[in-house]
C-alpha cells in the first residue's frame, strides 16, 4: 500500500514519526557537538594538567629549572595585568592609544624586572640552602635602609619641571 492509499489516521501517524525522526535527528547532531565541545575543553584541560604535572616535577626534580619557571610565571602575571590594563584603556569611551602604549611597554619592563628580582631572590635562597653560613654575611639592616632609601628618593618624572600634565 502508497502512503496515499493509507487511511487518514495512518497518515497522519507516519507525519508525526517523520516529525519524530526529524527531531531525534536535531537532538543527536546537538548532542554529537555537545560531545566535541566537550572533548575539545577536555584536551584542553589534559593539557594544562601535563604543564602542571612537568611544572610540579621541575619543583622537585631540578631547583634551578623551578626558579626560572616560577620567575617566568611572576613575569607573565606582570604582562597579564598590563595588557588587562591596556585593554581597558583601548576600549573606554575616549580612548587612550598613547597611554596604553606606554602602559605596555611598562608592563614589559615591569615583567623583566619582575623577572630577574625572583630568580635573584630563588637564586640567593638556593645558595642559602646549600651553604647555610651565607645567611650570616648578610647584613639586614643594610638591606632594610637601602630599600627605605629608594622609597624615599624622587622619581624624575615626579618631579615638577618633568611632569607633562603640568603645563595643561
Amino acid at each position: 500500500m502508497r502512503e496515499h492509499e493509507l487511511p487518514t489516521e495512518a497518515q497522519a501517524l507516519l507525519r508525526e514519526l517523520r516529525e519524530a525522526k526529524g527531531e531525534i535527528e536535531r537532538a543527536r547532531r546537538e548532542l554529537e557537538h555537545e560531545i566535541s565541545l566537550t572533548r575539545s575543553a577536555l584536551t584542553a584541560q589534559e593539557q594544562r594538567a601535563s604543564q602542571d604535572r612537568t611544572f610540579a616535577q621541575a619543583l622537585v626534580s631540578n631547583r634551578i629549572t623551578a626558579i626560572e619557571l616560577l620567575a617566568d610565571a611572576w613575569a607573565d602575571y606582570e604582562r597579564a595585568a598590563a595588557a588587562a590594563e591596556v585593554d581597558t584603556l583601548r576600549r573606554k569611551t575616549r580612548p587612550a592609544p598613547r597611554a596604553a602604549e606606554a602602559i605596555r611597554l611598562k608592563g614589559r619592563e615591569l615583567a623583566l624586572a619582575r623577572r630577574r628580582a625572583k630568580l635573584a631572590e630563588w637564586t640567593l635562597a638556593l645558595y642559602e640552602w646549600h651553604f647555610p653560613w651565607l645567611a650570616e654575611l648578610r647584613d639586614p639592616n643594610a638591606e632594610e635602609g637601602y630599600l627605605e632609601a629608594l622609597e624615599l628618593e624622587p622619581d624624575a618624572d615626579e618631579s615638577a619641571d618633568g611632569d607633562p600634565v603640568r603645563h595643561c
